[in-house]
């Protein structure tokens, strides 16, 4: 038998169109290009008017030494970068200036960190570029203590800043101002000085604005969602912020006469040889008063304003009076106090009246930054209550004085040496040659003794 091949089928492969096969790569390559030109766009979009870098932060510490995640003990400056834990003990005081390098480092934020403070600097941007629509970001985590924040204005950029406590109640900042915010176990506190700022309890959807002027507060005792608004303690010296009441910072220091360099409530004199001189000034974005006296003097001197009422400002009705003060001490070219202990390079000055008789009564607190080890100097002056403070050189530092109605009398005699009236408060910068620059006092009065 013959044998059969097995017949082979023919396989017949599809053919492509190679029109279609074109189209096809050409709508592919046209997908792929427009894909990448919206990434580019968007990207390029992002990176020119969205995109952010760090703020430039330095820490400075006012008084004794402040904490920095991961770097030594503080003493003087340091830089801060956002995730750094920063923190201050009981005796401490340190700010944080946090700048825009792109505009020649101009001001955003100064948080001062008052004693026994401790907050997380979780991020601090601004935008990458001067053109981009961005906003200024500050996010503060874990606060726990007091803070003195302080930001011009008039930024270039709108003002985004969080502070969240280690509650979980958020303090929203929305624009430049003055502020104060304390957190501790009990409760939160904060205050509007100037400014626009709102509080919001843990838990709940929706803050409570704190107008300017007034306070609130949330006591975690009483119902931890709830935000209490009242009127704040009342400033005596001035219905204005410091700021407001000085003069534009365009006065120059004039060799004959003595300007004036507020608008109203203060007033401000020199009768020094040689002259010392009163300068409103620009200094890290705030208007600052600077308390100016060289050319090699080894006189003594005294540059300083002072808010008077005449026959007095009845205080009789409040359990609570304070002075607050924000200053910087330059230079000073005498040790401590001087020889007397009464020629601090800055000085605060309460004359008032009493119960007990008719006469004017004076406290005087006063400030230094260096000492020489080799002069015994008094570091109290003979009609001093309290020893004056050092504090360090080239940094701000917020004085409080607490309660003046328990400083200004003898315990004993507490209610006969109150004050009833205060006639004036006095700033001044004294001794041979000094640098000050004062940024902010207020005297605040309450019915409540304990703010």
């Amino acid at each position: 038998m013959a044998n059969i091949a097995p017949s082979q089928s023919t396989i017949s492969r599809p053919t492509i169109d190679p029109q279609r096969r074109a189209w096809g790569i050409m709508l592919l390559s046209f997908a792929v290009f427009c894909t990448i030109c919206l990434v580019l766009v968007v990207g390029l979009t992002y990176f020119f008017f969205q995109s952010t870098v760090p703020l430039d932060g330095v820490l400075q510490v006012a008084r004794g030494s402040a904490g920095i995640t991961a770097q030594e003990t503080v003493r003087t400056t340091s830089s801060v970068a956002n995730n750094d834990v920063l923190s201050t003990d009981p005796l401490s005081q340190a700010t944080v200036l946090l700048r825009d390098l792109e505009r020649e480092k101009p001001l955003i934020a100064s948080i001062t960190l008052r004693g026994d403070t401790s907050v997380r600097l979780l991020r601090g941007l601004r935008p990458r570029f001067q053109w981009s629509n961005g906003e200024y970001t500050i996010e503060l985590q874990g606060f726990r203590g007091e803070l003195i924040i302080v930001s011009p204005k008039e930024l270039a950029h709108h003002l985004n800043m969080s502070i969240i406590t280690n509650a979980g109640d958020l303090i929203y900042v929305r624009s430049g101002g003055q502020y104060i915010v304390r957190a501790s176990d009990s409760r939160v506190q904060v205050l509007n000085q100037d400014g626009d700022i709102i509080l919001k309890p843990a838990n709940v959807d929706v803050g409570r604005a704190v107008p300017a002027n007034s306070q609130a507060v949330i006591n975690y005792a009483d119902n931890p969602g709830e935000v209490t608004v009242s009127v704040a303690y009342a400033n005596l010296l001035s219905d204005v912020v410091f700021q407001d009441s000085l003069k534009e910072p365009n006065i120059v220091a004039d060799p004959v006469a003595f300007i004036q360099p507020f608008k109203s409530d203060w007033f401000c004199k020199d009768n020094s040889v040689p002259k010392g001189f009163a300068i409103p000034q620009s200094i890290d974005g705030r208007s600052a008063l600077r308390l100016l006296r060289a050319d090699d003097a080894t006189s003594h001197g005294e540059t300083g304003c002072i808010r008077s009422w005449g026959e007095g400002q009845n205080v009789a009705s409040f359990n609570y009076l304070s002075l607050r003060a924000t200053f910087r001490i330059n230079y000073q070219s005498l040790s401590a106090c001087g020889q007397d202990g009464s020629e601090c390079p800055f000085m605060l000055i309460v004359e008032y009246y009493n119960a007990v008789d008719d006469e004017p009564h004076a406290w005087i607190h006063g400030f230094y930054a260096s000492v020489d080890p080799n002069r015994n100097f008094p570091l109290q002056c003979n009609s001093c209550l309290q020893l004056h403070e050092q504090i360090n050189e080239k940094a701000w530092f917020t004085y409080d004085s607490g309660n003046l109605l328990n400083l200004m009398a003898n315990p004993d005699q507490l209610a006969q040496q109150r004050p009833i009236a205060i006639i004036d408060v006095q700033f001044k910068a004294s001794g041979h040659q000094y640098n000050v620059d004062v940024g902010d006092i207020v005297l605040l009065a309450g019915l409540d003794a304990n703010p």
